[in-house]
């Protein structure tokens, strides 16, 4: 047996220090065996392994897990017979991307690992046991370089700065929509002092992510150069979106500056306690930023006030979010709402509507069936961006009113309103269960026009009747 097969042979049977002592020993002695090269890279592979798994487990600390990650990539850089791209090749960079996501040295070795290392199948997605699905390993690769480029800008050379950009922007080339990329495109410019490109990168993300914190966040951060009021909306509106209160003490802290700008000093001191408490109960640090704040005169002034309700901005994002958007409103009819579901739906005609999330468009679960709303969109699309009340009470060829004698057929639970020279107006079960049994008789009705998908035509339904 050949010394790479004994280190196969006790990596394969669980002594991977064995494996990695033998294999140290012999690599010394015949370098250039790529066989020995390759045998050892197995065994890195499963030491990274460790680490992430150990990490994962919470059997091993982070600056431990750190420390090991630099160990063994260093030895990995020794192995300069390996082939690329390669099983092994990729699997190192996987479990690379799990162990540390703050690592510094991340862009230097993305640049060694080399962007032309990808089999085919590390193209494709992901996915996992439960079958959720996750982003390629080319993705990840990618994201990475965007998340330490940006977040590590300062400790880069010029000349890796300038390369992980170039990755990023070929990526975005091949992937234009993607939101991740886009993120650190527009965390970049910011970083570049480019702070209208910056929101323009960031637009196809939040409009995407609309209930995501950290990208209104950042939208607060590049607001905040030139518009204070819009920044301040954009951190409450984050620090309401967020889940956990650990992930929004430096928003809080943010806003808190901002708000004292404006001396709104209540509501600034207010932040601060919160941010404190959540860092104290969670054994946060506490930056020596937040401490120069809890000096100053205003929060001294205001530490001991009751906390009050925190102030619900959501009516005020869109305008926002949409400044620049051509917007346009459309006409459209409530005819359904879906209590169950949280949701209404607004008809524009007879296969074209839009629905609306009570959650998002607060107000519009009180709104009446058959009522006239206003819906602005952006020009040429057909997401809702805002709703309100219409003063208008039917609208030409798809709300009428109606006025006729109603029909109702025997052994039936529905009726006809019978116009004359005019369209037979169907009246559900729910309105003619409240009619009673009548025959001939004049009602009014308003009636939408529907498509009856049984009989492939259009039709018109009533939505509310009443007797003349």
């Amino acid at each position: 047996m050949s010394i790479s097969q004994q280190i196969t042979a006790l990596r394969k049977g669980g002594d991977l220090g064995g494996a990695e002592k033998l294999a140290h020993d012999e690599l010394k002695k015949n370098h250039s065996d790529r066989y020995l090269q390759n045998a050892y890279g197995w065994v890195i592979y499963f030491r990274l392994k460790e680490i992430s798994d150990g990490l994962l487990d919470n059997k091993m600390t982070h600056m431990k897990a750190v420390s090991g990650l630099n160990h063994y990539v260093d030895e990995y850089f020794q192995l300069n017979l390996l082939s690329k791209p390669d099983l092994l090749h990729s699997l190192v960079l996987t479990q690379v991307l799990k162990i540390d996501k703050e690592w510094i040295r991340f862009v230097g070795f993305a640049k060694w690992w080399g962007v032309d290392n990808f089999r085919e199948e590390d193209h494709e997605m992901l996915r996992l046991n439960n079958g959720k699905e996750i982003a390629s390993l080319v993705l990840r690769y990618f994201y990475r370089i965007g998340h330490a480029l940006t977040k590590h800008h300062a400790d880069l050379s010029d000349t890796d700065q300038a390369w992980g950009e170039n990755q990023l922007n070929e990526a975005l080339n091949k992937h234009p929509d993607d939101q991740w990329l886009n993120y650190y495109k527009s965390k970049l410019l910011l970083l570049k002092g480019d702070s209208k490109g910056a929101q323009q990168a960031l637009m196809l993300v939040i409009r995407r992510q609309k209930r995501a914190y950290w990208a209104w966040a950042h939208l607060g951060d590049i607001l905040s150069i030139d518009n204070l009021e819009q920044s301040i909306i954009c951190y409450q509106y984050a620090v309401s979106l967020a889940q956990k209160p650990g992930q929004i003490v430096n928003v809080r802290e943010k806003l808190a500056k901002l708000l004292a700008i404006k001396e709104r000093f209540e509501e600034a001191a207010a932040h601060l306690k919160r941010a404190l408490t959540v860092r104290e109960k969670e054994k946060l640090k506490i930056p020596d930023s937040l401490k120069q704040l809890l000096a100053t005169n205003w929060y001294q002034q205001n530490a001991d006030l009751k906390l009050s309700k925190e102030l619900d901005v959501s009516s005020l994002v869109d305008d926002i979010l949409y400044e620049s958007a051509n917007l346009v409103s459309r006409f459209g009819v409530l005819d359904n709402q879906n209590e169950h579901k949280k949701l209404a739906y607004i008809s524009f005609g007879v296969n074209e509507g839009v629905v609306l999330r009570y959650k998002q468009f607060t107000g519009i679960e009180n709104i009446k069936l058959g009522s006239v709303v206003s819906v602005e969109v952006e020009e040429g699309g057909s997401t809702a961006i805002r709703w309100s009340e219409s003063e208008k009470s039917t609208i030409d060829g798809l709300l009428e009113n109606f006025v006729g004698l109603m029909e109702k057929p025997d052994d039936r639970e529905f009726g006809f309103l019978r116009v004359t020279g005019g369209p037979s107006i169907f009246v559900p079960p729910n309105l003619m269960k409240k009619i009673g049994n009548v025959s001939d008789e004049n009602f009014r009705c308003k009636a939408i026009l529907s498509m009856d998908k049984k009989k492939g035509k259009e039709g018109w339904v009533a939505l509310k009747v009443e007797k003349i």
